[in-house]
């Protein structure tokens, strides 16, 4: 152990040598630094005074992004805007079309119509909400851009830009919808008119036709009289019926014509034709009635006239019978206490005249139009017997006034001889002599002053008016006869001269029952 111990200190010494121990240099003075130590110490100040820099730099490089960020938004955002505005714009335009369109839907009864307003509505409330989102994305952007936060502005900025854009074109698409709901109802009004003028049109022609029904029957009446107001009553059918016709045509054409602009979507025109072809149509009714009106008064002139000529013979018996006193003095003779009054004479005319008038066809008519037929048959007999009584009621006036002249030239008025045993009664100047009854002075005079008994029919003309002081005395119940027709002038003077009590009694039934009956 102690020679181990040994060996590691020779070792120990002998690595160290044994030096003079030499003293550390003392530090130099500025004066005596040398160059290259201050070279030295250079870079590492640079490096410092980098290192202090380059913080603020990026700072400033990081505020002038975070500016430059900030007025992008702000642009953004003022766009956004902008398109908000141009969206509630282009909404409202939207709104007025689709209101527009449901005024025109209500005013038509298309479907389509109504389909197109409902379309046009919706697109509208697109429109209208995009607008208002784009409005609320505008306001966002523009808050995010005042708190400098440009991210957010720019995708508000955005997303007001896509809501403006959906609002436009929805705004569009209502537009696009008015339009064809404004012409689609323009049409189906052109459409409706078309068919009413045709239908104006279809009843014109009717009417034409009537009218011309009514001209021939008016013609056909025309040729069966010979009435004059019969045929300027079928020649006014005629021309009515013609005017019917050319309106008639006018209107037809006038429906057409509106029906090919109706369907030439030319709305206008097309009202412009049917009012036309309304008008025609107006104008052929009217023509129509014309021609009937022509057509009932053709008719009512055939049927006086046929009337007339089938109470003609009654009427000429009738005649005969109330001047049966002027005939001849055979009709008289070999009638021996047959003679009749005159009144009792023109009663059975009057009744003969009905008569006639009643016997006519009914022809399928109806019990009130015979009632009335017969009703102006018996009024149109009786005036044309009042005609001829008129007539004879003159001439026995006048055969009056030669008898008067006879009277003064005679030798006396009561003179009068009888012929052949016929008695002369009261004796007046004209006796019933046995000719042939052509002296008129003997047709005048007779019937005065003979007996009932052995006189013929009265002569109710001689006894009118001849001799009034032959009058008896007038029932108070027949009244002042100032009311009287040509009968019953007749039959009350009849009944007033007649000396037989018992014949002028019945003169004056006749006379009361012609007056209620008239």
């Amino acid at each position: 152990m102690r020679t181990l111990f040994l060996l590691i200190a020779v070792m120990l010494l002998a690595g160290c040598p044994s030096q003079p121990t030499k003293q550390p240099p003392p530090p130099p003075s500025p004066s005596q630094t040398p160059p290259q130590q201050e070279t030295l110490s250079k870079p590492s100040e640079q490096t410092q005074s980098t290192r202090q820099t380059a913080p603020s730099k990026q700072a400033e490089a990081a505020k002038q992004a975070e500016a430059a960020k900030s007025t992008e938004a702000a642009k953004q955002a003022e766009a956004a805007k902008q398109s908000a505005q141009a969206a509630e714009q282009a909404a409202e335009s939207a709104r007025q079309s689709a209101q527009a369109a449901s005024a025109a839907a209500r005013t038509t009864a298309s479907a389509d119509a109504r389909q197109q307003a409902a379309a046009a509505q919706q697109a509208a409330k697109a429109a209208e909400d995009a607008a208002n989102a784009a409005q609320q994305a505008a306001e966002a952007s523009a808050q995010a851009a005042a708190k400098s936060n440009p991210v957010a502005a720019s995708e508000q900025a955005a997303e007001a830009a896509r809501q403006a854009e959906a609002a436009e074109r929805a705004a569009a698409q209502a537009k696009q919808a008015a339009p064809k709901q404004a012409a689609s109802s323009e049409q189906a009004e052109a459409a409706k008119q078309a068919e009413a003028a045709k239908q104006s049109a279809q009843a014109a022609a009717r009417s034409a036709e009537s009218a011309r029904q009514s001209a021939q029957a008016a013609s056909a009446a025309a040729r069966t009289t010979a009435s004059a107001d019969a045929r300027q009553q079928a020649a006014a059918a005629q021309q009515a019926a013609k005017a019917a016709e050319d309106a008639a045509n006018a209107a037809q054409q006038a429906a057409e014509a509106s029906a090919q602009v109706a369907a030439k979507s030319n709305p206008v025109a097309a009202s412009e034709q049917a009012a036309e072809a309304a008008r025609q149509a107006e104008a052929a009714r009217q023509a129509a009635g014309v021609a009937k009106q022509a057509e009932l008064a053709g008719r009512a002139a055939q049927v006086t006239a046929q009337q007339a000529g089938a109470r003609q013979p009654s009427a000429d018996a009738a005649t005969a019978a109330g001047g049966g006193a002027t005939g001849s003095d055979t009709q008289r003779r070999g009638q021996p206490g047959a003679g009749s009054p005159t009144g009792a004479g023109t009663g059975s005319s009057a009744r003969a005249g009905v008569s006639g008038a009643g016997s006519l066809p009914a022809g399928g008519q109806t019990r009130g139009e015979r009632v009335q037929q017969l009703q102006q048959a018996f009024g149109s007999s009786l005036g044309r017997f009042d005609e001829r009584l008129g007539r004879e009621q003159g001439k026995l006036e006048a055969l009056g006034e030669e008898q008067a002249k006879a009277r003064a030239q005679g030798a006396g008025g009561l003179a009068g001889e009888p012929h052949d045993g016929t008695a002369a009664g009261g004796g007046y100047a004209g006796g019933a002599s046995q000719g042939d009854g052509s002296d008129p002075m003997a047709q005048a005079g007779a019937g005065y002053g003979q007996p009932p008994p052995q006189s013929g029919p009265r002569q109710r003309g001689a006894a009118t008016g001849t001799r009034p002081d032959l009058a008896h005395e007038t029932p108070s119940d027949v009244g002042s006869g100032n009311d009287d027709d040509v009968v019953a002038r007749q039959l009350r003077e009849a009944a007033e001269t007649e000396p037989d009590p018992v014949l002028r009694e019945k003169l004056w039934a006749e006379y009361r029952a012609y007056k209620r009956g008239g």
